[in-house]
């Protein structure tokens, strides 16, 4: 409908990925975002009501057909992971 109730745009908003933002974004963005996971805890515990979060990582998939790209995003966070080595490092994994 035209609020996009349900919509997945509505979830997307308020993700942090880090590792996979570096993909179009400057490494201070890719730390402040770090930095920004680690204070929701302690911002979320102040609130009066509870608030759904959890930290599991982030999954990117791609279609056979883009796998140049795939390599393409794999040599950047590889990159990324250099830069900024307190980040989880990129975990390659398959359909099996």
């Amino acid at each position: 409908g035209p609020e996009a109730e349900g919509a997945a745009a509505r979830v997307a908003a308020a993700m942090l990925a880090p590792l996979a933002e570096s993909a179009v974004a400057p490494v201070s963005v890719v730390r402040m975002g770090q930095h920004a996971l680690s204070r929701w805890p302690e911002l979320l515990a102040s609130l009066a009501q509870p608030v759904f979060f959890q930290r599991e990582g982030t999954l990117v998939l791609w279609h056979r057909q883009d796998s140049t790209e795939a390599a393409r995003l794999a040599r950047v966070l590889a990159r990324t992971g250099e830069q900024v080595p307190e980040l989880p490092p990129m975990r390659a994994i398959d359909g099996a």
